[in-house]
């Protein structure tokens, strides 16, 4: 389980992965499709509704064009 802490990090990171994707202007269907994933469960992962893994960042960070390591650089 984990602390509020932990919590509140990871919230903040599903939070900046939804603005580098407005910033890149992709809709959520967009980049679903990129993914080959369904947009509700990217819709989860921005809301924190869904634990994000390391495989999904990756995914992410390539189709947002950007390095995994800027989609985690959030104040912690």
């Amino acid at each position: 389980m984990i602390d509020l802490h932990e919590r509140q990090l990871l919230q903040q990171v599903d939070a900046h992965i939804k603005a580098v994707r407005e910033q890149k202007g992709y809709s959520l269907l967009y980049l679903a499709s990129k993914l080959h994933t369904d947009n509700s469960t990217l819709d989860k992962i921005e809301h924190g509704e869904k634990n994000i893994t390391m495989i999904m960042i990756l995914k992410l960070a390539a189709a947002l064009g950007v390095r995994p390591g800027e989609l985690l650089n959030v104040e912690g």
